[in-house]
């Protein structure tokens, strides 16, 4: 039997090269094994900081960290893909979780005496990892998946947008979406000079005056109306944070 060339490749080393996707494989109890640069700057993460053996709970807040275990959990135990939609920095991103096999090529006991059933059947060792592949998402991300089972985060970090208030963000969002101040109005229940009242905060606090430039940002952002229900957070613990960013 033929071995395929593509078995004998690094795919994950391969496509950490590419600078548009972030990288990051860890075990089960979210220990960092590797990364690379692109996923520091998805997640606003400083590079000065040494992430390989750090924990995702001592990177993250603990809300956020343990969302994202009971994923790796899922992603393992299930042996199959998924995908996570959520907001980091307030914009949408989209990373798929790959269940990896035991980084040692010798492996634990375990995978070896279920090596032949792992298809059907897997006893998945304490030392299974995944791999995070991350990227920018838009707005009907989970809509476009049709094979991976797609998660939602009920988090959102909104990073600069977060001087929005929650009524603010849904008619950020609304008319950057294309709807008029009358449609907008309608829809949240307000009354359009109300609307008008919310687009000039929007416009003072995030330096933008124009529809125009609200729904170029909204389209870049990929962000949706019901992102704004969500709890807010500030996902990276402090110590970790980008402090060069604005």
């Amino acid at each position: 039997m033929k071995t395929s060339p593509l078995s004998q490749i690094d795919l994950i080393s391969l496509i950490e090269q590419d600078a548009r996707i972030g990288v990051v494989i860890a075990t089960r109890d979210g220990t960092i094994l590797s990364h690379n640069a692109t996923s520091l700057e998805f997640f606003g993460v400083g590079s000065q900081h040494e992430m390989i053996g750090k924990n995702m709970r001592e990177v993250f807040v603990h809300e956020f960290a343990e969302e994202r275990m009971r994923w790796i959990e899922k992603t393992i135990n299930e042996n199959r893909p998924m995908k996570i939609v959520h907001v980091m920095r307030g914009r949408q991103i989209a990373s798929t979780l790959m269940p990896l096999n035991c980084p040692d090529e010798n492996d634990c006991q375990e995978c070896r005496e279920s090596r032949t059933v792992v298809t059907t059947n897997p006893r998945l060792c304490q030392d299974r990892c995944v791999a995070v592949l991350t990227r920018y998402a838009t707005s009907d991300e989970k809509e476009k998946s049709t094979e991976t089972e797609v998660l939602e985060s009920g988090l959102v970090d909104l990073g600069p947008l977060e001087r929005l208030s929650a009524r603010e963000l849904e008619v950020f969002v609304l008319l950057g979406h294309g709807h008029t101040i009358p449609e907008t109005a309608k829809l949240l229940h307000r009354s359009p000079r109300t609307i008008e009242q919310h687009k000039a905060s929007i416009g003072r606090k995030l330096g933008m005056s124009t529809i125009a430039q609200i729904a170029k940002t909204v389209g870049e952002l990929g962000l949706r109306v019901d992102d704004a229900a969500r709890q807010r957070i500030q996902a990276i613990r402090p110590e970790f944070a980008n402090t060069k960013e604005k």
